[in-house]
């Protein structure tokens, strides 16, 4: 005997018979920590290696890590990952996206310390 005025007045929404027979069969699992560690250590999708070039030729990770350092070594000029991404869009005609050159920026350990960093650290 369901009361919907009652289920109502108390910020209850009813719901059908079926519904209730979905959850109940439902069983909760238990998530162990070495689950959630199995899920973070796969980290999404895998790194393919290598960009296109504007002519559909594959240019791998190592090679666009070169002129990434050909882009920053002569300059005394403070590039960002998003400088470096434009450069290589323009200069070497890649299809990349800024995201990449970060990462790659990242493995080469040639990040700048975030403007957003210094602000908290002064």
């Amino acid at each position: 005997m369901d009361h919907p005025g009652l289920l109502r007045c108390l910020g209850v929404e009813p719901c059908r018979h079926s519904a209730i027979h979905l959850l109940q069969d439902h069983e909760e699992e238990e998530v162990t920590p070495e689950a959630c560690d199995d899920r973070v250590s796969r980290g999404g999708r895998p790194i393919p290696g290598y960009s296109f070039a504007v002519d559909g030729k594959k240019v791998c990770d190592e090679e666009i890590k070169e002129f990434i350092y050909e882009a920053i070594e002569g300059d005394g000029y403070a590039y960002g990952y998003k400088k470096l991404t434009a450069e290589l869009r323009d200069v070497r005609s890649l299809v990349i996206n800024q995201k990449k050159v970060y990462r790659l920026c990242k493995e080469m350990n040639i990040l700048a310390p975030s403007a957003r960093g210094q602000e908290e650290a002064s």
